[in-house]
């Protein structure tokens, strides 16, 4: 029952989303390249070191995602999950594209909820969750993997493994830039946020509130994907580009 009633949510929403991509000429397609898949080889012990380093996350937010592991994930206005996003200090002088030839990271998350991130398959327990960058030739877009680490040791060393990917893109907002780095949980649409406390903007927008894009057609089938998105806001860092967004594939 339950199971039945989670696919026909998530159909109905696929297939509407489908539909407004086909009336505004589709989605742009991933960039060029083989994607990164399995492990980063990275050791365990190293990824474990770099998730519990506080030097490298000083500004943490947090927001309610989107969940799954429970009927109540999939009904309107049900049950949400608490998520933490950091980004790492370097992340706000990176580009979407990094030039560097391995990962580069960016962020964090860890999920705080008593079921699983729905969106970047955050799956709730002892783990944390990085995420990297890897570079892809020819493109603006690099791809972003997360990978999922253990808190605690098994048999002498940290378990990790990779739980989603997708492609990293700039919003192209390069009149805004933040004295520090830092995450939160937004579309390129909505423009640079607020800084968080601790945090100072500077630029063209470093005054008033959210900037908001036009109402255009284009923004208007963006807001409506966003409406029928059963993910929930992308994962959104400080970049080169003002900032960039973690997207889907």
């Amino acid at each position: 029952m339950r199971l039945c009633a989670r696919n026909a949510v998530r159909a109905v929403a696929l297939a509407m989303a489908a539909l407004v991509a086909a009336s505004c000429g589709g989605t742009n397609p991933p960039p060029g390249g083989t994607p990164p898949t399995g492990a980063l080889g990275i050791p365990g012990d190293s990824l474990h070191k770099l998730a519990t380093n506080p030097a490298l996350w000083p500004v943490k937010q947090s927001a309610e995602r989107n969940c799954e592991g429970s009927w109540l994930c999939w009904i309107p206005f049900g049950r949400k999950v608490e998520v933490d996003i950091y980004a790492d200090t370097g992340a706000r002088n990176t580009s979407a594209n990094p030039t560097a030839s391995g990962p580069v990271l960016i962020g964090k998350f860890d999920n705080r909820g008593k079921f699983s991130e729905r969106r970047y398959n955050l799956t709730n327990g002892p783990y944390d969750f990085l995420l990297f960058v890897y570079p892809v030739a020819g493109s603006r877009e690099g791809r972003w993997v997360v990978e999922r680490v253990a808190k605690a040791p098994t048999g002498g060393s940290y378990e990790h493994e990779q739980v989603s990917e997708g492609r990293y893109k700039g919003c192209d907002h390069p009149t805004t830039t933040y004295n520090k780095s830092f995450g939160e949980f937004r579309t390129c649409a909505m423009g640079p946020p607020p800084p968080p406390p601790g945090v100072t903007r500077t630029g063209a927008r470093a005054t008033g509130g959210v900037q908001h894009a036009g109402l255009g057609l284009s923004s208007f089938f963006s807001a409506v994907s966003l409406l029928l998105s059963e993910s929930g806001d992308p994962a959104w860092f400080t970049c080169k580009a003002g900032c960039c967004v973690a997207d889907a594939l």
